[in-house]
């Protein structure tokens, strides 16, 4: 039996997370990485750990960034892990390279192609949203781990202007899972 979102909520002591939904920090390594990919920004001025991991949850319900990941996209490849839920995450990972979207579940519904653990890899725009289904109160509690170790200085937020004319056959998914902005 599932428990229900709030309580995961209350007992995990999650936080609203920028990019929707919620989310707590349960980890980040004491050891420093020594080198880093050039990707990474500002290499010489932030100190990545080696790995970091979050309890991350989507449900339904409430506003409307509870149930969703915008796009966004972070230097490191990131893992996300199913731990409980009354449904699945699909996960949208949009590659710049052949303009296409890859669709991928995260949950126990091995049946229907989901998985209890998938990579997104390090520089690819993706989000997340719960997959509907009849149950009005359905969410997922997920875990997400990062390496290496996540920085806010890598992360960025997708703007709608410059999703669509990459990826314009894509129009409804990223004008659901991005906000539009006037800059």
């Amino acid at each position: 039996m599932s428990r229900e979102a709030e309580e995961w909520i209350r007992l995990l002591q999650l936080q609203p997370h920028v990019e929707g939904g919620y989310y707590r920090e349960t980890y980040r390594s004491e050891d420093i990485v020594q080198t880093v990919p050039q990707r990474f920004n500002n290499v010489e001025n932030n100190e990545y750990v080696y790995c970091t991991a979050i309890y991350y949850l989507l449900k339904s319900g409430g506003d409307k960034h509870s149930s969703y990941s915008r796009f966004h996209r972070i230097k490191s490849d990131e893992m996300w892990h199913y731990y409980d839920g009354t449904t699945c995450i699909i996960i949208y990972i949009l590659n710049e390279s052949d303009g296409k979207c890859e669709k991928k579940l995260l949950g126990r519904d091995i049946n229907i192609g989901a998985q209890l653990q998938l990579v997104v890899p390090h520089n690819t725009w993706f989000a997340a949203e719960l997959l509907k289904n009849d149950d009005e109160n359905h969410f997922v509690l997920c875990g997400c781990t990062v390496a290496p170790g996540f920085n806010f200085s890598d992360f960025e937020i997708a703007k709608r202007q410059y999703l669509l004319p990459l990826f314009p056959q894509y129009e409804q998914i990223i004008n659901r899972l991005t906000e539009e902005t006037t800059t």
